[in-house]
Formats: structure tokens, C-alpha cells, sequence
């Protein structure tokens, strides 16, 4: 053979292996394929995980997506690889909404698209869900309630309280409101009136609405008790039955009954007083140790949360003491130098 035809000969098979090692490594990518496709959506984002399957080399990948399914409109993401699967979080998306995906790689020499396309559809938000656990430290004019944030809904929260009103059923719009921002609190409730009966909710704000809670709890505010002083009965030398009737706790069921009593009128728990323990609206307590011939005062008393209130002022007189009286008993056992003597007290005379 000869020399020079040898040499062309081998040299034109180095050339043609080279050339069939870069096409291999460059191919178009006209045939990309997905594999191992898998979604984890939420409420606003969805975590992307694929692999892709071609004869070519890539570069770069991207995911594109979009709410129409003609694709006229999307938007694209560069997926990173890692341990041989290419992972990408979209963001900033619709609740509730359905995307359409598909992917697109390329190397140096050209771009291909998947042909498959893909739905997945993110979650659906919903409104806040918030718990009321109780109404607490009660007065005439605050009160305190207790609430929980159970479930934001998917979406932030941007207010959470309480409402109030007179009437069931209150919400943020007829009733009065107060706004805090923790999701388990204590929040106080002011401006409130005595005596008055308020029904109270929950509620959370995000941007699908208002939550209100399922629980709807009702409260009577405090006020003074009021409380009646009876008349004096059983008014002896140096004892007297002090009397008194509750007409009305004030919604404090802690409620303290008693007397005060003294020699001047316009009596108060600074004065003499004893505190009377008793089951009843009616109660009562014995004085003693009085002087005789004297005028009292006394008043019954209620004490609550809020304060003391009094009853009417009434007045009395103990008795006066009379003389003695007694008879002489007859001496008897009489002898020369002795005799035994001795008498009979029929009535002290009240002393």
C-alpha cells in the first residue's frame, strides 16, 4: 500500500471519530422527556421536582407555567439540579388556582420543550379560624376575654379580637371591637356599662374575609349590691336582734352581708360592724353588751367587687332598768345567840 494513502486514510478516521463525539455530546434537543414528575403545592407557591430524559447534553433548565393552557402567556423559572433531579419553589402565586407546566432545557446548539404539559392546582384559602375560650375578670365596666387563633386560612392574618354588643351574634360592624396581635392573648374590654348584659365573639381578618369563633359567650357586668335594713326586734336592757334582707348582689355572687351600729347616726363599715355568714337573703345578728336607756343606729351593709352599699338608717332605744323587788323569808333555826335569815328576789328590774 502506499505511504500516503495510509496516512490520509487514518487521519480521515480521526477526523470522523471527533465529529461523531461532539454531535453526540451537542444533539439537538428535539426529544426531552419528563420523568419522575412530583408537586407539592401550598396556598400561594408550589416545590417542583422532575427529571428529564434525552440523548443530548443540558445546560439549563426551566420550568414554565401559566394559567392558560395554550401557553400564549408564562411565566419561567431555572430549576436547579441536584442528586440527578431538578427542583424549583414557584412563588407568589393564586390560591386555588390551576397552573399548567411543562419544561424547556438547552445546550449550546438548541432549546427543546417538553410536549407533555402538567396541571396542578394550588390550595384554596379560607377564612381565619379562631377559637373564644373565655370572659374573665368581670366588673361594672371591663372585663377581660381570652382567645386563640386556630387557623390562619392560608393567608395572613392582619387583625384578630373581639366584638361585643347587647344583642346576639355580634360582629366587626354592629358591635363594639377590640384588636390584638397574638394568636393565643388576653385582650381587655373597656366602656362597658353596669348592670348589662353583653354577648361577645372572636374574630380574625385575612384577605378572603372575617372569622368569626363558633363560641359566643355571655357576661352580666357588676354593680353596687343593694341591701334593706329591717326593723330592730327582741330590744332588751343591753341586747338587740339587728335585721336585714339582700334585695340584690349587683351580679357578684361573692357577695358580704352585715351590720354597722353605733351611737351617731350616718353610720359606715368604719364604725362597729360584724360581717354576717348566712345562706339567705335574710339575715340577722344578736348585739349585746349595750347600755341601758341608750339610742342606737344601725344600718345593714352589701360589699361586692365594685363596693359597699347601705340600707336605710334605723334607730333604736334599749329598755330602762326598774327597782328590784323581793320578799323577806321568816328566820328560822332561832337559838339564844343565832338565827338564820334570808329573802327572795321576784324580779332584777331589767339589770
Amino acid at each position: 500500500m502506499n505511504k500516503n494513502i495510509c496516512i490520509l486514510s487514518l487521519f480521515s478516521c480521526f477526523i470522523f471519530i471527533f465529529i461523531s463525539c461532539e454531535k453526540d455530546q451537542d444533539a439537538m434537543l428535539t426529544q426531552l422527556e419528563v420523568m419522575k414528575e412530583q408537586f407539592t403545592p401550598s396556598y400561594t407557591s408550589i416545590e417542583v421536582e422532575c427529571q428529564l430524559n434525552t440523548s443530548a447534553s443540558i445546560n439549563d433548565v426551566y420550568v414554565q407555567y401559566t394559567t392558560s393552557q395554550d401557553f400564549a402567556d408564562y411565566q419561567e423559572e431555572e430549576m436547579q439540579k441536584k442528586d440527578g433531579k431538578y427542583t424549583v419553589n414557584l412563588s407568589n402565586l393564586e390560591d386555588n388556582t390551576t397552573y399548567y407546566i411543562r419544561y424547556a432545557a438547552s445546550n449550546r446548539h438548541s432549546t427543546g420543550t417538553t410536549k407533555d404539559i402538567s396541571t396542578v392546582t394550588t390550595l384554596a384559602q379560607s377564612i381565619p379560624t379562631v377559637n373564644l375560650i373565655s370572659v374573665t375578670d368581670i366588673w361594672d365596666k371591663t372585663a377581660k376575654a381570652q382567645i386563640e387563633l386556630i387557623n390562619e386560612g392560608g393567608a395572613d392574618v392582619t387583625q384578630q379580637g373581639v366584638c361585643w354588643s347587647t344583642k346576639k351574634s355580634p360582629t366587626f360592624d354592629n358591635g363594639s371591637h377590640m384588636d390584638s396581635k397574638y394568636q393565643q392573648t388576653t385582650i381587655p374590654i373597656s366602656n362597658l356599662q353596669a348592670n348589662t348584659t353583653y354577648y361577645l365573639r372572636a374574630y380574625a381578618v385575612n384577605r378572603k374575609g372575617i372569622g368569626y369563633s363558633e363560641q359566643e359567650i355571655s357576661f352580666t357586668t357588676l354593680t353596687l349590691p343593694v341591701v334593706q335594713t329591717n326593723e330592730v326586734t327582741d330590744i332588751q336592757l343591753t341586747t338587740a336582734l339587728l335585721n336585714g334582707n339582700l334585695i340584690f348582689n349587683g351580679n357578684d355572687t361573692a357577695t358580704i352581708l352585715g351590720f354597722c351600729w353605733g351611737e351617731t347616726p350616718q353610720l359606715t363599715i368604719s364604725n362597729n360592724q360584724k360581717q354576717v355568714t348566712t345562706s339567705s337573703n335574710n339575715f340577722a345578728y344578736q348585739l349585746s353588751n349595750l347600755k341601758d336607756e341608750t339610742k342606737y343606729y344601725v344600718r345593714a351593709y352589701a360589699k361586692n367587687k365594685i363596693g359597699v352599699s347601705y340600707g336605710e338608717e334605723k334607730s333604736f332605744t334599749t329598755t330602762s332598768a326598774i327597782k328590784p323587788t323581793l320578799t323577806t323569808s321568816s328566820a328560822t333555826n332561832i337559838s339564844y345567840t343565832s338565827a338564820i335569815v334570808g329573802g327572795n328576789v321576784t324580779s332584777d328590774g331589767g339589770a
